[in-house]
């Protein structure tokens, strides 16, 4: 047996032979037999490179809403963010620049995307080097569409399999039968890549930095443990054995559970631990069909609504008029319960098709967030003013994201006002009961919460966000990967002082993707959160896991991590605990 090390983003672990993935046909400048036939003239060459391009974004539209349908609007983003790339003025005007009367379409091509791979990667920020395997991946299915007028042949998996390889492109994995996937093992990667996003959606065991990837042939029995972080190749009949048995009973333990919680629940949520505490668990709604899923889950309304990616695919930003009829339609349809609508959450690498990513912007400490609001208010308050429109239909929270300072809160405020004063010159009614409240993001509004917290009717801490400017580690780096852990000492001491100094004062919800995980639900019940939001898919765990928790048994738990000095020891301590429920 051979065993390799690397780091894991999804905890599970998967048994199966190794199938070797074979690296699409990216453009390259140095691919021989482009250049001929002789291209017959630059304005019918650029005129195949269009149709192409149409061909390679109508793939990319039903990838969206296929991964949209059966994963997550969440991870579909993905793609619409590969169709901005597509329509890049700034590289179909490089692309024009290489045409000339010797070359075709495929050499202008490869030469454009060299040029912006050179610029991308002399850039001294993860993000834009990260970028790199988005703009091969797409520009992959351009050039298989020039050379040969269809796309990349699908792989056609009939067994489970573990793919190995040096990068797995998102296409790939979407364009992929992924029931059949057990695993994945690669030599690049990181916990933020747009592979690991899809990968984790779909529960799939994921592994990157394993160098020796390459050492591994098609066939091989590969056991992947993700909470270990091994790679074992060839192991001995009596390890897979434990293995397997492992994986069957951790499923007949899951099923039965899920049998026990049905019989015990037949109303849906359960909401309560077993002493009595109330668990407020409300759904993060990206798409009107996940207002369908929170409904049939019986949520305790939305705590996130992504008012940005409901319009992510429309090539005309929504209208006023548009986004007051639809935010209307989602508080009736959650009445009585509230829905929290979060304005519109751009720039850095956030985009819509209609607001697409600028390559001076996409740092996560950029122009994005609040920030792009108050400098656009043609964007801020026509959306303000649809909110107040809607507001008679329902129960209407509002949220901000990423705010820094209390200057910014202030300013917002004057455009709150103002915009109610338009509202209402206009004849339309406003509900008397409007709650507005802000995101924790940013360590710099965790500090200040005890001047902040008394302004506002809710806070929701976003902890993707709020962990990596703490650890100043950006997330699209993977050689920092291991600093993001949910479980760092310095997080879960910043969630307590946030619930202590906030708590008098309004009330405190999370609606990071550490929410969404049963392991993490009794520190944070210990912490002092009583409210949390996740996707709606995954309140079934969470609603299982509160009859069983004691808070006595909670907050012991979390003054005994507290007191534990790094990440892993806390983890290894909530595993335990986990165990025991």
């Amino acid at each position: 047996m051979i065993q390799y090390t690397g780091t894991s983003v999804f905890d599970g672990v998967a048994v199966a032979p190794a199938l070797r993935l074979q690296r699409k046909n990216v453009p390259s400048a140095a691919t021989p037999g482009v250049l001929h036939p002789p291209p017959a003239s630059p304005q019918q060459e650029y005129q195949r490179f269009q149709r192409a391009c149409e061909h390679v974004l109508q793939q990319l539209q039903r990838t969206h809403d296929r991964i949209a349908h059966d994963v997550g609007e969440k991870e579909a983003e993905i793609f619409l963010g590969q169709q901005a790339l597509l329509e890049d003025p700034s590289f179909h005007s490089s692309f024009q620049q290489h045409l000339d009367v010797k070359h075709r379409a495929e050499f202008a091509l490869q030469e454009t995307l060299r040029s912006f791979e050179a610029k991308f990667q002399a850039m001294d920020i993860p993000l834009f080097r990260e970028r790199i395997f988005d703009l091969q991946d797409v520009w992959s299915h351009v050039l298989a569409y020039l050379r040969t007028g269809t796309h990349h042949p699908t792989l056609q998996l009939t067994s489970p399999v573990v793919l190995v390889g040096k990068e797995l492109l998102p296409s790939q994995l979407a364009d992929l039968d992924w029931t059949h996937i057990k695993g994945i093992v690669t030599t690049h990667g990181g916990p933020s890549s747009h592979t690991a996003i899809l990968a984790s959606a779909m529960q799939i065991p994921y592994m990157y930095n394993v160098e020796q990837q390459d050492n591994i042939r098609d066939g091989q029995l590969i056991i992947l443990d993700g909470p270990n972080e091994l790679v074992l190749v060839n192991p001995s009949p009596e390890l897979e054995q434990q293995y397997r048995i492992q994986l069957v009973t951790a499923q007949a333990y899951q099923e039965e559970q899920q049998a026990l919680w049905h019989r015990t629940h037949p109303e849906g949520l359960g909401k309560q631990t077993a002493c009595g505490t109330t668990l407020t668990l409300r759904a993060n709604v990206s798409l009107l069909h996940d207002i369908t899923d929170a409904l049939a889950v019986r949520a305790d309304g939305v705590g996130l609504f992504r008012t940005e990616i409901v319009y992510a695919s429309r090539s005309q930003f929504p209208t006023e008029d548009d986004q007051a009829q639809l935010y209307t339609s989602v508080l009736k349809q959650m009445t009585p319960q509230p829905v929290t609508f979060r304005t519109f959450d751009l720039g850095g690498d956030k985009c819509m098709a209609s607001y697409p990513p600028s390559t001076d912007s996409l740092s996560p400490m950029g122009w994005r967030g609040v920030r792009t609001l108050l400098d656009q208010p043609d964007l801020l308050q026509p959306q303000l003013r649809a909110l107040l429109r809607a507001s008679v239909a329902g129960s209407l929270r509002v949220m901000f994201p990423m705010l820094s300072t209390l200057s910014e809160w202030n300013q917002l405020q004057e455009h709150i006002q103002q915009c109610t004063a338009d509202v209402q010159d206009a004849g339309y009614a406003i509900a008397d009961s409007i709650e507005w409240g802000m995101m924790v993001e940013t360590p710099s509004i965790a500090l200040q919460l005890e001047s902040i917290a008394p302004q506002v009717d809710f806070l929701s801490v976003g902890t993707n966000d709020l962990l990596q400017f703490l650890m100043a580690a950006d997330r699209n780096n993977p050689r920092v990967s291991g600093l993001l852990k949910p479980t760092q000492p310095a997080l879960l001491h910043l969630l307590q002082s946030i619930v202590q100094k906030a708590s008098p004062h309004c009330s405190v919800s999370l609606c990071g993707e550490m929410a969404a995980h049963p392991r993490y639900t009794p520190l944070l019940l210990g912490l002092g959160f009583r409210e949390l939001s996740v996707p709606p898919k995954q309140l079934p765990a969470l609603q299982q896991a509160l009859p069983s928790l004691q808070l006595s048994d909670a907050e012991a738990l979390t003054q005994e991590v507290l007191a534990l000095p790094t990440s892993q020891a806390i983890e290894k301590r909530l595993r335990e605990f986990e165990r025991t429920l």
